[in-house]
């Protein structure tokens, strides 16, 4: 890999990174915002979530913005929306402030990955897209971890607004450094192709069999796990394993530890299956239903080698990622962006809907005492979610059926 590409590639890994900063920063900082804003688990969950509405809603403009300006001025622009976000969520005082900031920061890091990945069908081999996409995507563990013990540390010496604060100039930080870097788009890539035309090959890509078959599976796949480690791991480790807040955030960084082993893992393992002619779907289902396995364990009540379970979550979730790559062969790389982003927009809306459902779920209990929610509601929100990915995979299997018999 040439010094050039290295270059193109830095500023688009750190994207990712500033992101899951964002996204995990709620899982820390959340006692403080139920205690400063009266917050139940619904609210919560659904305050945390509006990060994921703004992100999904963001998506398809995005696909097509990508694809017809390049990630350049596409990735700065929205990196800057980003920072402004962030600034509005650290300066807000009531739950409607706070829920536009976080959607505005949903908004602007709706490019972490995809922009990556744009750059990535548009510099480096078609070979090295699949390494490429759990590189981009192991980077979000990299965010996540950053976003625990080290947050969790500065909380004990500023506000929490001060962290957003410097959150937010980070971002304002990286999309400097994308339109610094960052060449344009090869102008070869399709810049006279029109509006119309890019919404009638939108409207083709979520028109194809191949796109039904494998979204479903991914959007709930992935979304049921960001649930859980963008936020209910936290209460889960307080409320059924005991840990204070430190050891929450501690277990919160072993979880992303392993996301992000389980990204760079799978990436390599993507890289040794192709040359045994084994298809990428077969490690995607295998860490889906690793995590459903473990979840089910965590309903029953386990508790014993609580963060080794954790761990393994973290680094099978990273399974399902791998269905990015697998859908996007069934396309036209010029599509490529917009392939990505459609898939994403159902990702991130799934992932919007289990936070929030999963808090309605434990609300449905009364709370404990001391603010606490009670092991049977937790219980609940795991079971719920292993149920609709249990849906999504039979869903998966019988289209396939369907689709090798018309």
């Amino acid at each position: 890999m040439n010094r050039q590409l290295m270059i193109i590639l830095v500023p688009f890994a750190l994207t990712p990174m500033v992101s899951f900063l964002y996204r995990m920063a709620n899982a820390v900082i959340a006692p403080d915002l139920v205690v400063e804003l009266g917050l139940d688990a619904a609210g919560l969950g659904l305050l945390t979530s509006a990060f994921f509405m703004g992100f999904g809603l963001t998506q398809l403009p995005l696909g097509m913005s990508l694809d017809r300006w390049g990630p350049r001025r596409v990735a700065a622009l929205l990196f800057l929306v980003g920072g402004v976000g962030g600034a509005v969520f650290a300066t807000g005082q009531t739950v409607l402030h706070l829920g536009i900031g976080r959607a505005l920061m949903g908004v602007g890091m709706a490019c972490s990955v995809m922009a990556g990945l744009k750059a990535a069908n548009l510099w480096f081999p078609p070979g090295r897209v699949p390494l490429l996409t759990s590189f981009f995507f192991g980077m979000t563990g990299v965010g996540g971890m950053l976003a625990t013990v080290p947050i969790a540390a500065l909380l004990e010496e500023v506000h929490w607004r001060i962290v957003l604060l410097g959150i937010a100039a980070l971002a304002v930080v990286v999309a400097g450094l994308i339109f610094l870097l960052v060449p344009e788009k090869p102008a070869s890539s399709g810049r006279s192709v029109s509006l119309f035309t890019q919404v009638r090959q939108l409207g083709s890509i979520f028109g194809a069999l191949a796109f039904w078959r494998i979204t479903p599976l991914a959007a709930i796949a992935i979304g049921a796990s960001a649930a859980y480690q963008s936020l209910w791991v936290v209460p889960w480790l307080r409320d059924i394993a005991g840990f204070d807040r430190q050891a929450q955030a501690f277990g919160l960084f072993v979880i992303l530890s392993g996301s992000v082993i389980g990204n760079f893992g799978f990436g390599a393992l993507t890289q040794l299956l192709a040359r045994l002619n084994i298809p990428l779907i077969v490690p995607a289902i295998a860490g889906l239903l690793g995590c459903m396995a473990i979840q089910v364990l965590l309903a029953t009540g386990y508790t014993g080698a609580v963060l080794l379970m954790w761990f393994l979550f973290g680094i099978l979730a990273a399974g399902p990622i791998g269905l990015y790559a697998v859908l996007g062969p069934n396309f036209p790389v010029e599509l490529s962006a917009r392939v990505s982003t459609a898939m994403n927009l159902c990702v991130f809306l799934t992932s919007f809907a289990f936070q929030w459902l999963v808090g309605v779920i434990i609300d449905q209990w009364p709370h404990l005492p001391e603010g606490g929610y009670q092991s049977d509601a937790h219980a609940a929100g795991l079971m719920f979610v292993v149920a609709a990915q249990a849906a999504a995979l039979f869903w998966f299997i019988v289209s396939g059926i369907w689709a090798r018999t018309r």
